[in-house]
């Protein structure tokens, strides 16, 4: 949300959303294994794949790139 709102050149605010109204929305049985999943990638994010460039023949951008080209 923050690089989307730089590369706008817009303040972006977000409020973060309760386990309960996340379950709630989410359902019970998919939120027990999801919120936790979820949670975990804060500190452990999931490994970068190299399948981007063996689709495109160059490799991905990075987050930040993709939002400045997009919406600058």
């Amino acid at each position: 949300m923050k690089a989307i709102g730089q590369a706008m050149g817009i303040p972006v605010r977000w409020e973060e959303q309760s386990e309960q109204e996340a379950t709630t929305q989410l359902g019970e049985e998919f939120a027990k294994s999801a919120l936790p999943y979820w949670a975990s990638l804060v500190e452990e994010p999931e490994p970068v794949s190299l399948d981007v460039a063996k689709v495109t023949g160059h490799p991905a951008r990075s987050f930040d790139d993709w939002a400045r080209e997009r919406f600058s």
